[in-house]
């Protein structure tokens, strides 16, 4: 997904942080919530 005119380093670490976010909040929030109704 690479365009032509548009090669901005900027664009790629903002993707990059906003799937890093999506990936690693849901995961935490489930170990919480397991961990602590498993303990």
């Amino acid at each position: 997904m690479r365009s032509p005119g548009a090669n901005l380093p900027e664009i790629n670490a903002c993707m990059v942080l906003a799937v890093n976010g999506f990936v690693v909040v849901p995961a935490v929030v489930l170990r919480r919530t397991s961990g602590s109704v498993s303990m």
